[in-house]
């Protein structure tokens, strides 16, 4: 009366015991490392150097079982076979923003230009004397033929042909503590003549310059 009024497995709990049931619905593993605790267990499966853990000298030393550990991992089980696998595709998914490679910009024919620091000072104006610090590759190959990047800089008057024509235009209106790069065609350079044994016939230049000082 009892089995057919209470179902099969209330029977079988209060007949044989609850450790009985427990072991008979989770199986004998399950039962034997909720009773005698994790680590018993790793040891009875993996042997006693499992996970590198020293044996224990005396049974005081041996921790308790760790069953809020077991009823959580049991939990999360019975989570994972009731979740509904559709949601997590509703979630839309994050697209990692690419940051922009920054482009090279036009200021005259055969001078382009990048600023990879901006500047907070006051901008380069034709006629001023204005101190930089700078490196010169060759734009083909990037080999360096020239830099000073320490000191009080390069100094030179800014717009009155000190310098190649490249720097005279690309230089103007950069602000102090500006980064720029410029890439100049051989005309805006050193031209058809080249400049030494560094820099060839029409070869065209590239220049890291920061501005320090106007």
């Amino acid at each position: 009366y009892q089995r057919r009024v209470h179902g099969k497995q209330w029977y079988q709990r209060r007949v044989h015991g609850k450790q009985w049931y427990q072991r008979r619905v989770h199986g004998k593993q399950w039962y034997q490392r909720r009773v005698h605790g994790k680590q018993w267990y790793q040891r009875r499966v993996h042997g006693a150097a499992a996970g590198n853990e020293a044996p224990f000298e005396t049974a005081e030393d041996a921790p308790a079982a760790d069953t809020a550990t077991d009823d959580a991992e049991k939990r999360s089980a019975e989570e994972v076979q009731t979740a509904d696998p559709a949601a997590d595709q509703d979630e839309p998914k994050k697209k990692k923003k690419k940051q922009k490679k920054k482009k090279y910009q036009k200021l005259a024919k055969g001078v382009e230009y990048k600023d990879t620091k901006e500047g907070s000072g006051k901008a380069a104006k034709k006629g001023q004397h204005v101190s930089v610090w700078y490196c010169g590759q060759l734009t083909k190959g990037g080999k360096v033929f020239d830099k000073q990047l320490n000191g009080a800089g390069f100094k030179f008057k800014l717009g009155t042909g000190n310098v190649i024509r490249g720097w005279d235009i690309g230089v103007a209106g950069m602000k102090v503590g500006t980064r720029r790069k410029l890439k100049l065609a051989a005309a805006m350079g050193y031209g058809k003549d080249g400049a030494g044994d560094d820099i060839p016939p029409n070869a065209g230049l590239t220049f890291t310059i920061e501005l320090k000082k106007i």
